[in-house]
C-alpha cells in the first residue's frame, strides 16, 4: 500500500500547515501609510518660505496645483521639520476687550447732522 502513494502523510500536513500559516499572517502594516515626497517638498518650500502663510492657505495652494490632502497633513510636515507653526490670527473685527478698539472706534465714526434723507 505504501509503494502506490504520491505523497506521504507528513508532506501533505507540512502542506496543510503552510497554507493555514500563509493564510493567517497578516502584512505588516503600522500605522498611517507615509506623506509621499511629492507632496512633502511643496509643503516644506510654502512652509519655509512663508512663514506666516496658515495650513488653509497651504492647501488652498497645493488644491490649486492637483494635489488633494488635508490641512492636519500639512501641520504635521512642518512639526516634522521643527518649524514654528503659522500666527495665529485673530480676524477683522474689533474685540470689545481691545484697548485699541475705542481709538479705532473713535476715528471710525462720522458725525451726521440730519442731512440725510428723512422718513415720513
Amino acid at each position: 500500500m505504501k509503494s502506490h502513494r504520491l505523497v506521504t502523510p507528513t508532506t501533505l500536513l507540512r502542506w496543510h500547515r503552510r497554507l493555514i500559516a500563509r493564510h493567517w499572517t497578516y502584512p505588516n502594516r503600522s500605522g498611517r501609510p507615509p506623506i509621499d515626497a511629492v507632496i512633502a517638498s511643496p509643503v516644506k518650500q510654502m512652509a519655509r518660505d512663508n512663514p506666516g502663510r496658515g495650513y488653509q492657505r497651504i492647501q488652498g495652494e497645493l488644491q490649486r496645483l492637483g494635489h488633494r490632502i488635508g490641512a492636519s497633513t500639512i501641520r504635521r510636515i512642518p512639526e516634522r521639520l521643527g518649524l514654528p507653526p503659522a500666527p495665529v490670527r485673530r480676524g477683522h473685527r474689533l474685540s470689545m476687550e481691545d484697548p485699541t478698539a475705542d481709538c479705532i472706534r473713535g476715528q471710525l465714526h462720522v458725525e451726521t447732522s440730519g442731512s440725510g434723507p428723512t422718513q415720513k
